[in-house]
């Protein structure tokens, strides 16, 4: 969406994402955009403030635990046999869900929205227990998941121990003068000791490779050999009973496939609404307070999410339908930073996010509407006045009442008589039609219009005098000179050729 895209709606669903703790809940995060139903906003906003005051106030479970093991749940449920890493998956969120639908358990009046994922949450101790009781942390069976495997395993080690003392005898006894190391090693799973070529034949056996040189050949001795198939026929049981072992699981975790699939979209909500309220802590914000109808907002000290906190200037502004604002000022005095906070301040609240301000009231709106920055485009052939009228044609033409219009520098890019006249009434337009619009410009005739037009305010970014510097906050009711000569002067335009412009 184009305006979310120039108000850089992005950068805040990257640092919702940071603070996801699932992959379910980053992939959420991810796909985040405002709605526009008005009991959808305020839901989510009140699901927000409870995950806002339940982190506040209580020890809430954390849900990094549970993993996004849906396709092996999917795989699980027609009949295919699980890795050992996705076995142990399932037991992980198993516990995490289940440690969540405890805490949910008694909060059904404290936090209704958040208790409407309880249900969906499973409770399958007796399997998740199953699970761990066989399952290393790195998804390999435990010698103790089954009988049989402990007693193959015991086999095989006794087996392995038989192999390197005999190996051992050949390395350290009277044959370790044949040998050109008088150790042993192991090529392809099977044991073998360095013999030199000279001495072939001295020691029955297996040839299974030789040196670069051809000076060494590496051999596994006869008796080491029938140790050796022994172990073979060791491991190869093991194998067949992990695959047992596998497939019992996965089949028990199939049984309950659909449950856990259900109870981790439900982690996934959770995960997201818990990082809306990180985020909120971690941007110092506030939850926005509600106004009747549609298509209004108040700021105080609002500070923008994306700028640092420490150089920021807060912005106080009041706008809405039937209370649209032209901002005037001068240039690089803050006019396009005043206009996307107020758009993302709208996006966010929207998506059910709180907001960086002392505080704000608010009532959604139906649309947004942005057209701000350079529009040029050469794949289009379009100039920055045809790139920007574009975008505000495609606004007219869908425009609804209750829609929230913001426009940088409206009408600029042409002849300043034609743009001035061109604005003029693409604002009446808009109106008409129920927008609410906040606007800036540099054009005198606007700022007459905003002056006697019902329904506009004009605004002005303030500047010092004295030290030739935009302040960067606004007043509202005010119209703002451009300022351009006296910027020019602070920026090393000649002395001379400033006075000849003035």
């Amino acid at each position: 969406m184009h305006s979310l895209r120039v108000l850089e709606y992005e950068s805040i669903r990257r640092r919702l994402q940071v603070t996801c703790e699932t992959t379910m809940g980053h992939g959420l995060a991810e796909n985040l955009t405002p709605t526009f139903e008005l009991d959808a906003v305020w839901a989510g906003l009140e699901a927000t403030s409870e995950a806002y005051d339940a982190l506040s106030k209580h020890a809430v479970p954390g849900l990094g635990g549970a993993k996004d093991v849906r396709n092996a749940l999917l795989r699980a449920k027609k009949g295919a046999v699980l890795g050992g890493n996705e076995l142990y998956g399932v037991a992980s969120s198993l516990a995490t869900l289940r440690q969540m639908k405890a805490f949910l358990s008694p909060q059904r009046e404290a936090y209704p929205h958040l208790y409407g994922y309880y249900e969906t949450l499973p409770e399958a101790k007796r399997l998740e227990e199953s699970l761990f009781d066989s399952l290393e942390t790195d998804g390999t069976l435990r010698d103790g998941a089954s009988p049989a495997l402990s007693m193959l395993r015991s086999r095989k080690r006794s087996a392995a121990a038989r192999i390197t003392e005999r190996i051992q005898a050949y390395t350290t006894g009277k044959t370790r003068e044949l040998l050109s190391d008088p150790i042993f090693t192991v090529r392809d799973g099977r044991y073998v000791i360095p013999l030199k070529a000279e001495n072939r034949g001295k020691i029955r056996g297996i040839v299974h490779d030789m040196s670069g040189s051809g000076q060494t050949i590496f051999l596994e001795p006869e008796d080491v050999l029938q140790l050796g198939n022994a172990l073979r026929e060791v491991e190869a049981a093991e194998r067949t009973e992990e695959v047992r072992i596998l497939t019992v699981l996965s089949s028990k975790v199939g049984l309950v496939a659909d449950e856990v699939t259900g109870g981790l979209d439900a982690a996934g909500a959770l995960d997201l609404l818990f990082a809306k309220a990180r985020l909120a802590f971690d941007m110092r914000a506030t939850a926005p307070q509600r106004l009747n109808g549609w298509a209004r907002i108040e700021i105080q000290g609002g500070r923008h999410p994306l700028l640092d906190d420490a150089i920021v200037v807060p912005l106080d502004i009041a706008m809405g339908r039937r209370a649209s604002v032209l901002i005037t000022g001068p240039n690089t005095g803050g006019k396009t930073v005043a206009i996307k906070c107020v758009g993302l301040f709208v996006a966010m609240a929207q998506s059910g996010l709180f907001l960086p301000a002392m505080d704000v009231r608010f009532a959604p709106f139906r649309q947004i509407w942005a057209d701000i920055g350079d529009e040029q485009s050469l794949e289009q052939s379009l100039s920055t006045f045809s790139g920007h009228i574009k975008n505000i044609a495609e606004a007219l033409r869908g425009m609804r009442e209750g829609a929230l219009v913001l426009m940088d520098e409206i009408g600029a890019g042409t002849d300043p008589a034609e743009g001035a006249a061109l604005a003029i009434s693409i604002l009446r337009e808009m109106v008409k039609r129920g927008a609410a619009i906040l606007a800036s410009t540099h054009y005198g005739e606007l700022k007459a219009f905003a002056f006697e037009t019902d329904g506009f305010e004009n605004a002005a970014m303030e500047f010092d005098q004295k030290t030739l510097r935009p302040t960067y906050r606004l007043s509202l009711g005010a119209a703002g000179a451009s300022q351009a000569l006296r910027i020019a002067e602070r920026y090393g335009i000649p002395k001379d050729t400033v006075e000849e412009a003035r």
